[in-house]
């Protein structure tokens, strides 16, 4: 400390997030990742692979996450927290300062509406069936579009190539010696 009796500075910490913000962002991981496996491996075992006999574990594994949620913010978690822990969109598709992928995005129209058509047919709804089988095949139909178009852009570029004559060499011609 100095003679002149100026006290030190006090340095201080600025937390940018409180407790109740850090135990929610915690609970949300807890309910997060249980509801992640459970949903993956229900879409496994109806296609005939994952792990049958985890599905009910995984679904107290939900149930407990939730009730911790519940006792660390004093809510059950709300439709926006379940619906973004089962995102499982490309966050680069919606990032619109990239430009458009056309075919990642018609790969993300084939995978919806095949989830579609399978929650359709596990309910036995037919016009749900329908209306998945029908963004399924658009996007099956974007992406062979997307396929065309790249195979005509490479035959086009590859006729180019051999439309061009092939660059003679510069021969220096000598002098016959006498």
């Amino acid at each position: 400390m100095s003679d002149d009796g100026q006290r030190r500075p006090h340095i201080r910490l600025a937390a940018e997030n409180d407790r109740k913000s850090v135990d929610k962002a915690r609970a949300k991981y807890e309910i997060e990742w249980p509801l992640r496996k459970l949903a993956a491996n229900i879409m496994r075992v109806s296609r005939g692979a994952g792990e049958p006999y985890s599905v009910i574990q995984q679904c107290i594994d939900v149930v407990k996450g939730a009730q911790s949620f519940c006792d660390k913010c004093g809510d059950w978690p709300d439709d926006i927290e379940v619906r973004e822990a089962l995102d499982f969109h490309d966050p680069r598709l919606r990032d619109y300062t990239l430009p458009n992928d056309e075919r990642s995005s018609a790969i993300e129209d084939i995978v919806e509406g095949a989830l579609r058509l399978a929650a359709g047919r596990l309910l036995r709804q037919d016009l749900q069936e329908r209306h998945g089988e029908k963004d399924l095949l658009e996007g099956v139909r974007r992406l062979e579009h997307y396929h065309a178009e790249l195979r005509a852009k490479w035959d086009a570029e590859r006729k180019a190539a051999r439309a061009k004559p092939a660059p003679r060499s510069k021969k220096l011609i000598r002098k016959p010696k006498l």
